[in-house]
């Protein structure tokens, strides 16, 4: 019997099926109605008979000629390198980790945090807040929303800014700068409570020293005792100007150093040619020339308070302020008159006096100095001369309130700082060229020039007192004395009237005798104590005290000379 052969060939679909099933791919296969069952092609094989078989060869149902042709990219020629097909990466859904309104990355804390509305939109916390608060609606897809409706977001696969230390620092921050402005706070709690105790110690520093002026004497008689045997005796002298240009002197509170009134030689200075000299008291060493007015000087004074602060007034309308220590002017203003004369209040330190040509006194404050505060004397009148200030005393009961004293060319007034008020002092209609007021004694010094009816200068000491009359209060003055000066020398010379530093009881004063010399008299008896040589008229004199030792200065029209005060034997 034959064998029978049966021949099949490859199919290539078949060979795509096999390799599908083998990457478990599940790939359907339509069914091919061209297709031949070998099996149907074969009759049955019927009991006892004898079937030959011949060669059958089975057709392919895909044709060589017409198999289809693979893509390349999924077939090759080799079965193993076939891969399979996956999703290109732009197709994944990822979270966004920036905030879809500000593009700025999520944070894991803080208010830029990760949240989400209902709709399912996700936002950066702080800023679906603010699209709420003005729209209430998704801002991606428009939906009602609100507030309630955000929820805080925990995304794993989210790559969020961790911004917790930031956070941190944040808080530190906060906490540094509350307590910055807590301690500024009590800073300024305890500049406050030290400006008011400076206030409050400077009170009681002046009144402590009223009290002690008070306790070393009682209420005051009408006359002056007799002074203690005084003299003075000459201990240095400084030649200050050639030309003889001096004019006026001043010492500081301390004595430590003082200042002369005198214009300079040189026709270099045109703007600024009169000014002071500064000069120390021990070994009266003369510093440079300071320039500070146009005009003749024609008042200085120290303040109370600050023995580097000089105060100047001249004719050309000015009054200034000037440190000696820092050579720098401190404050200045101007008048619309001459001024002739200045002084500052002891009490308020920070007040001053300016009395003009035309008899009007005017108040400054140094702590606002381009504006008057007060008008003191405002009746227009003869110039004034001389300017002294009155400490208060509650013990004397004839001069009790403090105040001004303010000599003009024919009258002296008083100026009450009490009812703010003025008065005049009944002490003739002479001309008068100074007034002073000693404070220890309480007596006044008022001094007048050599005229017709009189050919000698006269100075005048004695007592104010006050009452109140019908038509206000009134100032008397009591004469104690009356003590003859020089002739009439063409100058406004200056008297001094200072308290015995040996007998607190007694006063002496000092003026220019007869040109060549000054005279030292007792205040309370008139009697002269001493003639003091000087070469030329006694145009100013200062009394000042360094340590425990008094001396007393003696200006010329060329130079100084200091007298040391001592008790004659």
């Amino acid at each position: 019997m034959d064998e029978v052969v049966i021949v099949e060939e490859l199919n290539p679909a078949a060979e795509v099926l096999d390799f599908l099933a083998e990457d478990a791919l599940p790939v359907e296969i339509p069914a091919q109605d061209d297709a031949v069952n070998v099996n149907d092609s074969i009759p049955a094989e019927q009991p006892g008979s004898a079937i030959a078989f011949s060669p059958v060869v089975v057709q392919d149902a895909f044709p060589l000629e017409k198999t289809p042709t693979m893509p390349s990219p999924l077939f090759s020629s080799s079965r193993r390198s076939l891969k399979r097909p996956r999703l290109l990466e732009e197709d994944s859904v990822a979270e966004p980790d920036s905030c879809v309104i500000c593009f700025e990355p999520y944070t894991s804390m803080g208010p830029h945090r990760l949240v989400s509305l209902k709709c399912g939109h996700i936002f950066g916390d702080i800023c679906v807040r603010k699209c709420l608060e003005q729209h209430r609606k998704c801002p991606q897809c428009n939906s009602k929303a609100k507030l309630s409706d955000i929820r805080i977001l925990y995304a794993s696969a989210l790559i969020a800014m961790d911004n917790s230390e930031v956070e941190n620092l944040k808080g530190q921050a906060e906490n540094l700068v509350r307590m910055l402005k807590e301690k500024d706070i009590v800073i300024n709690q305890y500049e406050l409570q030290m400006i008011c105790y400076r206030d409050r110690i400077s009170r009681l520093e002046k009144e402590n020293e009223m009290l002690r002026v008070q306790r070393v004497r009682d209420d005051q008689p009408v006359s002056i005792q007799v002074s203690s045997r005084i003299g003075a005796k000459c201990v240095d002298t400084c030649e200050l100007s050639k030309t003889g240009t001096c004019r006026v002197l001043a010492y500081s509170s301390g004595g430590t150093h003082g200042v002369v009134s005198m214009s300079h030689p040189s026709s270099l200075f045109t703007n600024l040619k009169f000014g002071l000299k500064k000069f120390k008291a021990g070994g009266m060493k003369s510093a440079d020339f300071i320039g500070l007015h146009g005009k003749e000087i024609r008042d200085v004074a120290f303040a109370p308070d600050d023995e580097d602060l000089v105060l100047t007034v001249s004719l050309d309308q000015a009054v200034k302020i000037y440190d000696v220590r820092t050579k720098n002017a401190v404050n200045s203003a101007g008048e619309d008159q001459p001024i002739w004369a200045c002084c500052w209040n002891p009490v308020q330190p920070k007040l001053l006096y300016v009395g003009l040509q035309n008899g009007i006194v005017r108040q400054y404050d140094v702590r606002k100095f381009d504006e008057v505060c007060e008008t003191v004397c405002a009746t227009k009148g003869p110039g004034v001369v001389s300017l002294a200030y009155a400490l208060p005393d509650t013990r004397d009961n004839l001069f009790p309130s403090g105040g001004l004293l303010v000599g003009t060319l024919k009258t002296v007034l008083f100026y009450n700082n009490a009812n703010r008020g003025t008065v005049v002092v009944p002490a003739g209609a002479d001309s008068f060229t100074y007034v002073e007021f000693e404070n220890q004694t309480r007596h006044a010094l008022l001094s007048k020039r050599a005229c017709a009816t009189s050919p000698y200068a006269k100075h005048c000491v004695g007592q104010i007192s006050q009452k109140m009359a019908e038509g206000g209060l009134s100032c008397t003055f009591g004469t104690v004395t009356s003590i003859r000066g020089a002739k009439d020398s063409g100058k406004l010379c200056r008297s001094l009237m200072f308290g015995n530093p040996f007998n607190r009881e007694a006063a002496v004063v000092v003026a220019d005798f007869d040109g060549s010399s000054a005279g030292m008299y007792d205040a309370g008896s008139g009697r002269s104590l001493q003639r003091i040589p000087t070469k030329a008229p006694v145009l100013d004199a200062k009394k000042f005290t360094v340590g425990e030792s008094h001396y007393m200065a003696l200006l010329t029209a060329h130079g100084l000379s200091v007298q040391e005060l001592s008790v004659c034997n």
